[in-house]
This record gives C-alpha cells, structure tokens and sequence, in this order.
C-alpha cells in the first residue's frame, strides 16, 4: 500500500509541475501574444513557446490517464451510487471532479482544434478563446480539488518528501 501511495503521490507532483508549465506558458500566450503584440517575451518568441505549452499539455494529458487508471477501483465504487446518496463531502467532490472532467476535456480539444486549425498565431479565434476560458474554469476547480484535499497533500508531503515540520521555537539553540 506504501509503495502504491508514494507512486500516486510521485504522480500528482509530475502532473502538478507539467500542468505549471502549461499553465504558466498558456497564461504568457495569452497575455503578450493574443492581443497583437509582435514581441518577444524575455528572449522567447511566440513558436517555442507554444510548442513547450502543447509539449507539457500533452505530457499531463498522459499523466492523468495514468492517474484515472490507478484511480479507477474508486471510480467504479462511485458509479452507481446516486449522488443525493453520498455524504456531503464526497457529493461535493464529485461535482467538483465532474466539472474538472468537462473542462479537461473541453481544454484540451479547443486546444487541439486551435492547434491544428488557426491560421493566425496573432488574432485569437473562438477555438483560442473556448480554450482559453475552459483552460481557466479548470484551473479554477483544480484549485479547489486541492483544498478538498488539502489535508492528503501535507500528510503525503511529509511522508514521502521526508519534510520535518517544525516550530520556530524548536529550531532556537538552547544556551
């Protein structure tokens, strides 16, 4: 169970930086590049960007096949239980997680879409801006998948990162 646990941890933190990457170029493309500008941001055009935004998209693309399938025992626990049946917490987590689904999937085919398709890289179209603003509605709910699981990622810190959580007062010397 350890070795299965320290594996999804390993996992989440490969996705969380792929997605950080992805996150972080989408938001450059978006903020200097969608609106006309002809520049460069800090010595990086507009194609090497884009390629390492699509590279790390696809990479946590994969991950999280990989995270659904070593989920999926749980998911199929869930499956056939209506949802005004679950508890709270777990009610809450599904909706969140469905919204997450719709918006992963909606991201990363206007992505595609956009990819393929748009001709200009300087004028958005509505495939750049439904990727755009389903990019964002994911990223919203992530955030909020993370503090529902807020208490799983420090404990997994701890355990698998080896981190010693200390007071200030413990790290004074004693005279």
């Amino acid at each position: 169970m350890i070795k299965k646990n320290s594996n999804n941890f390993w996992l989440d933190v490969f996705m969380a930086t792929s997605f950080s990457i992805t996150i972080l170029t989408g938001l450059l493309l978006w903020m200097v590049f969608s609106h006309g500008l002809r520049i460069e941001f800090a010595c990086i055009p507009y194609r090497p960007l884009l390629l390492v935004h699509v590279f790390s998209g696809v990479v946590g693309l994969l991950a999280v096949v990989l995270h659904v399938v070593w989920h999926r025992d749980w998911l199929k626990a869930l499956r056939g239980r209506p949802l005004k049946e679950l508890p709270k917490k777990l009610r809450a987590n599904r909706i969140v997680d469905w919204v997450i689904w719709i918006a992963f999937i909606s991201t990363n085919v206007f992505g595609l879409a956009a990819f393929l398709f748009d001709q200009s890289q300087f004028v958005p179209s509505i495939t750049d801006r439904l990727h755009t603003a389903s990019g964002i509605v994911l990223i919203l709910f992530v955030v909020l998948h993370l503090v529902f699981h807020r208490k799983w990622i420090v404990n997994s810190i701890r355990r698998f990162v080896h981190v010693r959580w200390q007071s200030p007062a413990s790290n004074q010397v004693e005279s």
